[in-house]
């Protein structure tokens, strides 16, 4: 562990050095944004919204998360063919330009998205049940891997149709891993103790198939949160973002294997797959040393590809579909610019270069 904060440590010195070196007479701003999340519609809730877990209990606090740990049965994984270059999984959200957002969308439609993106990946992740059941079934019955998410946070009523909505699917046979809740300990205003609570409720109800949640790297970094949270899951599922963290593209991938190490470091006989991790290919400015631009996109896109292939390690990618409603609601207006589609499915140069079909 030393090692790696010592590698980490002289990366971020290394990226100081960048500073007259990015064509900009040295005016790069070196801070990362604060980025405030958007606002819930009601306050921490003091109760899940069921009444005993495992172990009987009714008050999160004084719950042992060790009497969560996952079962030991076998872990299964998206196929990988040597002569392809497709994606392990990709993040999907099947809206496009002239879609309304997050709504549900006709099943047609969705077959059709799910059917384009299946030419560039193995599996896709979605984050919502309520508007992504339809697309984890169909990618289930064309052979994809299938990470069903579950949208939970302060909002309990929402929270608990998210959780009907991912038991049902699970209990159909078409989900191989089941996400609950994304970045929730970062931006969603749930404690590892909670989030814990909802992993358990998954697996008492569907104990064949594995389970986790998506959690940012920084996130893990905490102790507690590792002391609760790895003991939960079969899989640690991290979110990793140089770009957020300001790193010039020369040193993005190495901040990310030295981040990807430590997470290994800490996961005991667990698997750390990667939940996130992307690069905008437009954007107003830089964030520090970190550009959004499509050269950008398509090198970290090579660079990670390559990588987790090479270590073996389970890749899952930021994001399919660029996202234009999202312009202004992050820093430099990239939230609408991760996809390796843009916004009316056309796959992008950059990621076409990278994931080439024959």
């Amino acid at each position: 562990m030393k090692v790696i904060k010592l590698a980490i440590t002289l990366l971020s010195r290394l990226q100081a050095a960048i500073n007259n070196d990015n064509g900009d007479g040295g005016k790069l701003s070196s801070f990362a944004p604060t980025i405030t999340p958007a606002p819930t519609t009601a306050t921490n809730p003091t109760a899940l919204p069921y009444s005993t877990t495992v172990d009987g209990s009714t008050d999160i606090s004084s719950r042992n998360p060790t009497a969560y740990a996952s079962p030991p049965t076998v872990l299964t994984h998206p196929r990988r063919n040597d002569d392809d270059n497709k994606l392990d999984i990709l993040d999907f959200t099947p809206h496009l330009d002239d879609d309304e957002p997050h709504s549900v969308l006709p099943d047609h439609i969705v077959h059709e998205r799910v059917n384009l993106v299946a030419n560039y990946t193995n599996g896709i992740r979605t984050f919502a049940c309520y508007n992504g059941a339809e697309a984890i079934r169909y990618a289930h019955s064309i052979g994809l891997y299938t990470v069903a998410g579950a949208w939970v946070d302060t909002r309990t009523d929402k929270a608990t149709e998210e959780m009907d909505c991912i038991i049902n699917l699970a209990r159909e046979g078409v989900v191989d891993l089941a996400s609950i809740g994304s970045e929730v300990l970062t931006w969603s205003g749930l404690s590892a103790e909670e989030i814990v609570e909802y992993i358990a409720w998954f697996r008492q109800m569907v104990p064949n198939v594995k389970v986790t949640t998506a959690v940012k790297y920084e996130a893990m970094m905490d102790v507690k949160n590792q002391e609760i949270i790895i003991p939960a899951v079969d899989v640690l599922y991290i979110n990793y973002y140089p770009y957020w963290s300001g790193y010039h593209i020369s040193l993005a991938l190495a901040v990310h294997k030295a981040e990807h190490a430590e997470m290994k470091a800490i996961a005991g006989d667990k698997e750390v797959w990667i939940s996130e991790t992307g690069w905008p290919s437009e954007g107003s400015c830089w964030n520090g040393y970190a550009e959004p631009s499509p050269d950008n996109q398509e090198r970290f896109l090579r660079e990670v590809f390559n990588w987790t292939r090479s270590e073996n390690v389970v890749l899952t990618w930021f994001d399919g579909f660029e996202q234009p409603w999202k312009n202004g609601n992050e820093w430099c207006n990239v939230a609408a610019h991760w996809g390796i589609f843009d916004r009316h499915g056309v796959i992008k140069a950059g990621p076409a270069r990278v994931l080439e079909v024959e």
